[in-house]
């Protein structure tokens, strides 16, 4: 590329001249694709700049911006060698093997540009581009950076925030006082002992409930407020019965660790009126967190009356179960001692641990990059719901963001990143402080609005969205290590949620179950521990409604079976089946039911995947007999969609049911539609050793949300559709060397259909579905499944007369022999069941041609 427009001549290509030699100037080097480059386009042009597109052997399409080298000083650099650089933009590939032969550019007017690529694989792609290094509005990308500025956060939040001022956090452990405070939230039942020696004033027995509940403070001096509420019926030494009700305010201040309460007057907003007593913790070593007692007093003077307060907190591991409360009065006015005692009610069993506040601008920008010295830097993420984040901080904080994005009804997809104004964006709102998630903690989302927190300590919280509280759940001997949704069922009529929970080190795993109003669910034990197989590191668990079987998956590739109805009745519970080597001895990171609409198939599937970047499905029968439990498992599929990568979740998209898988490969987090055997989402993050989650979207239209941890910094995208369209699905990427038709019709879709095996020297063997009654102009061709174990290209194909083997043979001797049935959510099942014996030691013959003929007619098929 020269300075000279009017003169064109290619450089470097062995075919310049010596005389034109010094006539010409490179403007810009760069390396971009790894191998050959096949074409470039340009995109647009500005002053002095221009957008540019390559393609090349690597199968990528690469957008780069050309634009002049600038000095220090602001100048343009007069560089005899390079005076512009080649900025890289985005890399986009949608297309399979190698080579990406042709493409095309169409400008538009909105800045944007629909680019059309076809490669050797068939086929043919579509998806929009910036023209100007602009960005689209499928793909979200909020990035926070030291550069970015989070202006008017606060103004962002919900309408009334509760908007707080908090400028230092305590450097020292978990306090009396924020202790106390935090458990004080729920609803307690109340016994009062009065005791009065003025005949003004009434002796007797009150009982009733006293609720405390969060509320926006209402002085900014202060981090959190709580409205103290009681009523009850008064049983006086005559007999009388008398009803009552009183009102408080109680406030925290975190800075000071300092609790104070306070009256209110009696209108409709329930305002502070003035100070009642502050709370004086005893320096002793009998409290909080060494020991379950926590002590503090306070005095008030009311006009000539002395009031001496004395509270008392009694903890039960780390969880407040009672508290007392003792008023001595004495003076000319008032002579009594009130001596109550505050009990869980058996509805709110545990305490709550939430002060909800908004963070505000200057807080918000370093805790986004991990430079809060108060909050700590961002450490684990879950999504909860569809757009809200909850994230843990080092400093055991827990925050919420929520990323509400409007629908595109563009037709065509739009790929590339958007970085977008953080201030108009992200609501983030503290949730609570848990001392026990300082510095290491681990997060999941159970439900749509259910989140379970589990700490060092063993301590396990659990967050609801609806209510926004997060409460003190249950506890597991050692430092969690992981935590794994399993279900939520209906138990006696109630809604119930359910978990696994291991311990490093531990040989048992836990299972936890609670109602989603976090209670213990009717007579269910809280916490049952599950005896693992020996070396058996949970990984992932799975509930089976229908066979009322809990499986759990472990990092050696093992799945272990449990009898739900048995392990609500015992206090132990053993495996009742351990299968071994289902995912080799890499981890299974999934295991789900696999929906089944069609009654004609027989039993239950399950879907794994694992760290080997393959996910397979089993048929699953399980009988019960005297107590006995006999469970029948067969893999009738398994597949490599992503090559090389590591495979971490799956589902099925609730409206098409198309199976999406997620994983990472390489530097790069990848989302693959199986079923449409394309890409979804796949964006550079810097690989899996890092703190990220992902959530699908389960609409129809691809996409999804991914936070990820790069570099201390947050990063968050969300794409609303598809990154593109495939015009074409194409096929092989060579020539096709065999190709056979099953002799035996079936039904796909409800339609008679064949199918049809083909094999290429790209090492593919592809069954696709003709359907026999198509029209001229109908669908005749359905892809449905793409088998890649072969490594070299495939020289022969060939269907068993009943057409529930396919046979195939390739070169350096590979002969296969493969399974193929109907499988739901799959649509057509393959696994290999044997292969041919080696015939050379060298292995390095061509297998050419072969035929089958049926020995045996009453052979059963293999297990």
């Amino acid at each position: 590329m020269s300075r000279d427009v009017t003169y064109i001549q290619a450089a470097q290509t062995g075919f310049k001249s010596q005389s034109s030699q010094n006539t010409l100037d490179c403007l810009a080097v760069t390396i971009g694709h790894s191998s050959r480059i096949w074409g470039l386009r340009f995109i647009s042009s500005s002053e002095n700049e221009w957008s540019l597109m390559s393609f090349g052997e690597d199968s990528t399409c690469q957008t780069w911006r050309l634009v002049p080298k600038v000095s220090s000083s602001g100048s343009r650099e007069e560089d005899e060698l390079h005076t512009h650089s080649l900025i890289p933009l985005q890399t986009y590939k949608y297309h399979t093997g190698k080579n990406l032969w042709g493409a095309k550019v169409f400008n538009s007017i909105n800045a944007k540009c629909v680019v059309s690529t076809g490669g050797a694989d068939g086929r043919v792609v579509l998806y929009q581009i910036p023209c100007s290094g602009s960005q689209s509005n499928a793909i979200q990308v909020y990035s926070w950076t030291s550069e970015s500025s989070l202006v008017d956060l606060t103004t962002t939040t919900r309408a009334d925030p509760p908007c707080l001022n908090t400028e230092h956090r305590p450097q020292h452990s978990p306090s009396q006082g924020g202790q106390a405070f935090t458990s004080l939230i729920g609803c307690w039942e109340l016994h009062r002992l009065l005791e009065s020696a003025l005949p003004a004033y009434p002796s007797g027995v009150f009982k009733g409930i006293a609720v405390m509940t969060t509320r926006c403070p209402t002085d900014p001096a202060y981090d959190a407020e709580y409205l103290y509420e009681e009523s009850g019926t008064l049983t006086t030494q005559q007999g009388l019965l008398l009803k009552g009700s009183r009102k408080y305010v109680y406030r925290y201040q975190k800075d000071l660790d300092a609790i104070t309460a306070w009256f209110v007057k009696p209108d409709a907003n329930i305002t502070v009126d003035y100070l009642f007593h502050n709370f004086s913790f005893e320096a002793t070593d009998k409290g909080y967190p060494g020991n379950p007692t926590s002590t503090a007093k306070g005095h008030h003077l009311c006009v000539e009356d002395e009031y001496d307060v004395y509270y008392t907190f009694n903890y039960e591991r780390e969880i407040l179960k009672n508290w007392t409360l003792r008023y001595d009065v004495k003076g000319p006015y008032k002579n009594y001692v009130a001596k109550a005692t505050y009990i869980r009610t058996s509805g709110d069993q545990h305490s709550n641990v939430s002060v909800t506040k908004a963070i505000d601008m200057a807080e918000g920008h370093e805790l986004l990059t991990g430079t809060n010295t108060k909050y700590g830097s961002l450490k684990t993420y879950c999504w909860t719901g569809f757009h809200n984040l909850i994230s843990t901080t080092a400093n055991g904080y827990v925050v919420i963001a929520s990323l509400e994005s409007g629908n595109k009804n563009d037709s065509l997809p739009n790929p590339s990143p958007t970085v977008l104004s953080c201030s108009q964006q992200i609501p983030w709102v503290l949730l609570g402080y848990i001392p026990d998630l300082e510095s290491f903690s681990v997060v999941v989302s159970i439900a749509n609005d259910i989140v379970l927190f589990g700490s060092a300590t063993g301590r396990i919280y659990m967050y609801q969205n609806f209510t926004r509280s997060i409460n003190p759940l249950s506890k597991v001997p050692g430092k969690v290590s992981s935590i794994y949704g399993i279900s939520i069922y209906r138990s006696s009529g109630d809604i119930a949620v359910a978990a696994i929970v291991s311990c490093l080190g531990d040989p048992f795993s836990y299972y936890v179950s609670v109602d989603a109003n976090g209670h213990v669910s009717g007579d269910t034990p809280n916490r049952i521990p599950l005896e693992l197989p020996s070396s058996f590191v949970v990984t992932s668990a799975c509930f089976v409604e229908l066979e009322q079987l809990i499986i759990l998956g472990s990092r050696g590739g093992a799945l272990s079976f449990y009898d739900h109805n048995m392990t609500l009745s015992t206090s132990l519970r053993t495996s009742c089946c351990c299968i071994r080597k289902i995912h080799g001895e890499d981890a299974v990171t999934v295991i789900k039911v696999v929906p089944c609409k069609d009654p004609d198939l027989p039993g239950l599937y399950l879907l794994t995947a694992g760290r080997d970047g393959r996910f397979a499905v089993h048929l699953l029968s399980v009988e019960r007999e005297n107590g006995m439990i006999c469970i029948k498992f067969e893999t009738v599929h398994v597949a490599e969609p992503l090559s090389g990568s590591n495979i971490e979740g799956a589902n099925f998209d609730s409206i098409n049911g198309d199976i999406l898988i997620w994983g990472f490969h390489s530097t790069e987090f990848v989302v693959y539609n199986e079923t449409k055997q394309k890409d979804v989402v796949k964006i550079p993050c810097g690989g899996s050793h890092r703190s990220w989650a992902y959530r699908p979207n389960l609409n129809g239209t691809g996409g999804g949300r991914f936070v990820w941890t790069k570099a201390s910094t947050c990063n968050v995208l969300v794409q609303l559709e598809a990154s593109h369209l495939v015009l074409n699905p194409g096929g092989h990427g060579r020539e096709i060397k065999a190709m056979s038709f099953c002799p035996v019709t079936c039904q796909l879709k409800g339609r008679i259909s064949r199918l049809v095996a083909t094999g290429a020297e790209d090492t593919i063997i592809r069954i696709t579905g003709y359907h026999c009654e198509a029209g001229i102009f109908g669908e005749k061709f359905q892809n449905l499944g793409i088998i890649h174990d072969h490594k070299t290209g495939i020289q022969q194909l060939q269907w068993s007369p009943d057409g529930k083997y396919l046979f195939s043979a390739g070169g350096r001797e590979e002969f296969y022999i493969w399974r193929i049935r109907s499988v739901p959510g799959i649509g057509v099942g393959f696994v290999r069941v044997a292969q041919g014996p080696p015939i050379t030691e060298s292995s390095e013959l061509r297998v050419m041609d072969f035929d089958i003929t049926t020995m045996n007619q009453n052979i059963s098929d293999p297990p």
